[in-house]
Formats: structure tokens, C-alpha cells, sequence
């Protein structure tokens, strides 16, 4: 079946029915098969401007679902950074489920010695948890996909 289905377990029936000219119809047995779908969604991040100095600074992603709230999570570890440089993060996300995701959330959280600059995407950042926000909406099933991208400065 190609078909999306809703998250969650779906029975799908099907029923033949024999013809010909010479006897009326005979219609087969339905056969009832439960066809179970769920998004599967991952997260991806990349530094994309990276210059020479070494600070330690840890920065996080996450993303969920009303599907999945738990969610997946992805980091990036020490990395050498300039104080006063701006960093560039690109967060891909994708649903590779049988099932579309909604309500989909990009959740980032500053690194520690960082300060917000931008966030594509109608991003929100909340200065009291330190952590920007995209609303994505709903993933489709089976490769849907997007990007979002967060500008930091270091050592603010």
C-alpha cells in the first residue's frame, strides 16, 4: 500500500466478487488486514561557520511530534569557535514514517557563553530558557522534510 495512513492502527478490508454471464455473482470473503502507521522522525545538526579558536560550547536540538513527543535529539560537542564571531547552525529534520507527523516542533538550546542573533523561519527565541522555537506544522509520511537554520554569536 502506498497509501498515508493516520497514526495509529487502521483495518484496511478487501473483497473480490466473481462474474460471468452465465451464473449471478458470487461475492468472495472480506479480508480485514490492520495496517499500524507512525511517523519516524529524525534530526540532523550542522555547523556551517566554524573558525579557529577553541572555546568549549555545547549546542542542542530536538525535535517531537503530537505523535511522537519524546521526540530526537541531536548535539554537537566542543568546537573551535572565536569569541565575538557569529556561528551558523543548519537543523534538518525528516519523517521517514508511515504516518504524517504534526504539530511538529524544532526545539534549539543555546549554548552556555552564547547570545541569540537569528533564527530563519519565523523562529522564536525565549531569552528566559535560552532555546529558539519553529513551529513546523505537520511532517508528511515517507521522506517529508525541511531545514531551519540559528545564527549565535560567541562569547556574549
Amino acid at each position: 500500500l502506498d497509501a498515508v495512513f493516520p497514526a495509529g492502527t487502521t483495518p484496511v478490508s478487501n473483497s473480490a466478487t466473481l462474474t460471468s454471464v452465465e451464473v449471478p455473482s458470487v461475492p468472495s470473503n472480506p479480508v480485514t488486514t490492520n495496517v499500524t502507521a507512525a511517523p519516524d522522525l529524525s534530526i540532523s545538526k550542522v555547523l556551517t561557520s566554524q573558525t579557529n579558536r577553541t572555546i568549549d560550547l555545547t549546542n542542542t536540538a530536538a525535535v517531537n511530534s503530537t505523535e511522537d513527543p519524546t521526540g530526537k535529539t541531536t548535539s554537537i560537542g566542543t568546537l573551535g569557535v572565536v569569541k565575538g564571531n557569529d556561528l551558523l547552525y543548519t537543523i534538518s529534520f525528516a519523517n521517514n514514517g508511515s504516518a504524517n507527523a504534526t504539530n511538529v516542533t524544532v526545539v534549539d538550546t543555546l549554548p552556555t557563553g552564547s547570545a541569540f542573533v537569528s533564527a530563519s523561519a519565523g523562529g522564536t527565541f525565549d531569552p528566559i530558557a535560552k532555546t529558539v522555537t519553529w513551529n513546523v506544522g505537520t511532517v508528511v509520511a515517507n521522506g517529508g522534510s525541511g531545514l531551519v537554520t540559528l545564527s549565535v554569536r560567541v562569547g556574549e
